[in-house]
């Protein structure tokens, strides 16, 4: 490596990432107790509101706790437009968007048979099998 690179070399059991990936907002509900159900609520709650509104859930003594995370979430994304925490409570509420691949190296296969007289024939099944085709146990 060059000379003027090794200061930045990572030392011996030195993580190049040391606090790791952030958790999601749902992770973290989940070890605070709250069940999958709580968070979907929560999620659907604040998911439907604009700014103001979660800034109102988050000054109201009376919001529940979990109201107030999500909000806080909510909000703390799009101040600094990072869309992840708006995506993920989005995801919870109207569920991920269905992803789609084309595949676009379809290949046809031709049998031909030497004589165009023979028909195919499966073969008999196995004793564990049985008579459908299907294994026994």
């Amino acid at each position: 490596m060059a000379e003027h690179l090794e200061p930045y070399e990572f030392k011996p059991g030195q993580s190049g990432n040391p606090n790791g990936r952030p958790l999601k907002i749902h992770t973290i509900l989940k070890a605070s107790g709250y069940t999958l159900d709580d968070i979907r609520e929560a999620f659907k709650d604040i998911g439907w509101h604009d700014a103001d509104k979660a800034q109102e859930i988050i000054d109201n003594e009376k919001s529940p706790l979990i109201l107030k995370v999500v909000a806080r979430a909510f909000l703390k994304g799009a101040e600094k437009g990072d869309f992840r925490y708006i995506s993920e409570i989005l995801q919870h509420v109207i569920g991920k968007p269905k992803e789609q691949t084309e595949n676009k190296h379809l290949h046809k296969i031709i049998v031909e048979y030497a004589n165009p007289n023979d028909t195919f024939i499966p073969p008999a099944p196995s004793p564990e099998q049985g008579d459908a085709g299907e294994e026994t146990v």
